[in-house]
């Protein structure tokens, strides 16, 4: 059986690695000079909270080569012909009974004026480290575009560094993705007190200066800078998969269940699969098609298509609740399902409660401040999305939720969950469990 796999990030590098331990014979062709690093931790390196850049690399590539993976470095895929079941690059020509083509994504780079630059620097590659750590021992004055994950939490790293940073955000609250306005603003506050200017509901209308940044206009306000972080969000790769002729959208390329790629005539291409940020996911609460570049579905799909491949398309993705967490200036900011802005935006009516507390019982020392939000179904009563803020133990809250909403649980059934309490690590009554007796009679309403 041979697999060629098409992309060195953690589907591709997941997929081969399970193609292999299933007894396959494995190619992996990556065009990066390195394989299985994490790009998500550029930013707490740029912080110094990761000290050594080489250790968010998870191996070296003498490491694949002992499991037997025939590994391409620094490769580019020029074709993928399904029919014949062939991967030509310049050089090679590697035929394959299946391929898993896992070959994600780029900095999404908005047609501004002036994004050419020098000092208009992203946060995507493993190479993009160097570039941004020259530039932040030289830079005063940062402005970072895009208010999503990388650019919060490059907001703090620069912020961490001492520069003066603006943060800009096109739409109407920061991580819009994840939160709404209220618990949003929990983090706005956070940050503006860190000395962080945070600008909302405005793009960037252009970059100025001559050779090199010199000011970002936002609103009409010109304010000086000379550095700009692009964090405005991750273009899925879709050049291999169009001139296959697959079927793609702006979201990735469609697949079915089992990852199979699905052909422009509504068919699907026997023997190959797609995995990670390329594919358009898909929301298993509305079945609508959404983006979802996180590092955690792109692990997940990596396995199912590694074993497809191999074994047939017997396992299936369920879609993605897009559960993810933040964490800047002290706080952890997490969310899964809907947000109640994007619940109004498909048409459905839904109710939901809001509860602050702290962390910890009222009287034992060191506890956090922690908001949380439960969203319901209006009709049902069915959960469909959680978001929470505060400085602790809030990844696993949320991550809960994401089961329950998963098993379609409902407010009611919250009210027989379960949880532990003890002073030094919890409240006596769990803040959701809370959240979900005022949703039970905001629902009774």
């Amino acid at each position: 059986m041979r697999v060629v796999v098409v992309g060195g990030g953690a589907a591709g590098i997941t997929a081969a690695r399970t193609a292999r331990e299933l007894g396959a014979e494995v190619t992996l062709i990556t065009e990066d000079d390195r394989v299985a690093y994490s790009p998500c931790a550029i930013p707490f390196v740029l912080s110094g909270e990761i000290e050594d850049a080489d250790s968010i690399v998870m191996r070296d590539p003498e490491y694949y080569e002992r499991l037997g993976i025939n590994l391409r470095l620094e490769t580019r895929v020029e074709e993928v012909d399904p029919e014949e079941g062939i991967v030509e690059t310049e050089d090679e020509t590697f035929e394959f009974d299946a391929a898993v083509l896992a070959v994600g994504g780029e900095p999404l780079i908005p047609p501004i004026e002036g994004s050419d630059l020098d000092g208009v620097l992203t946060v995507r590659w493993f190479s993009d480290i160097e570039r941004l750590e020259r530039a932040v021992q030289s830079a005063e004055r940062a402005v970072v575009v895009g208010a999503g994950p990388i650019g919060v939490e490059m907001a703090h790293a620069l912020r961490s560094r001492g520069l003066e940073v603006t943060l800009v955000e096109m739409l109407d609250r920061v991580l819009p993705q994840l939160l709404d306005g209220d618990t949003a603003a929990e983090l706005q506050e956070v940050m503006e007190k860190e000395g962080v200017r945070v600008l909302l509901g405005d793009p960037v209308e252009r970059i100025e200066g001559d050779e090199s940044v010199e000011a970002v206009v936002v609103g009409g306000e010109e304010i000086e800078a000379d550095l700009v972080v692009m964090a405005a969000g991750v273009r899925p790769r879709t050049e291999l998969f169009e001139a296959m002729g697959a079927s793609v959208t702006p979201f990735g390329v469609e697949v079915d269940p089992a990852l199979r790629v699905k052909s422009e005539d509504g068919g699907v291409m026997e023997g190959v699969y797609a995995a990670g940020d390329c594919v358009a996911d898909w929301c298993p609460i509305t079945g609508e098609t959404v983006p979802s570049q996180l590092g955690t579905v792109a692990v997940r799909q990596g396995r199912i298509a590694g074993r497809n491949a191999v074994e047939g398309p017997k396992i299936t993705w369920p879609g993605t609740l897009n559960t993810a967490v933040v964490c800047a200036f002290g706080l952890e900011a997490a969310g899964c399902g809907l947000t109640e802005a994007r619940a109004e935006e498909v048409g459905m009516e839904v109710v939901s409660a809001t509860v602050s507390t702290t962390t910890r019982a009222r009287y034992y020392p060191g506890g956090e401040e922690i908001t949380v939000k439960l969203i319901a179904d209006a009709y049902t009563h069915r959960i469909v999305g959680a978001q929470a803020v505060g400085g602790e133990r809030v990844r696993e809250r949320v991550d809960a939720i994401a089961l329950a909403i998963r098993l379609g649980a409902k407010v009611e059934d919250l009210l027989s969950w379960d949880y532990s309490y003890s002073p030094p690590v919890a409240r006596v009554v769990e803040p959701f469990y809370e959240a979900a007796e005022r949703l039970r009679e905001e629902l009774k309403g």
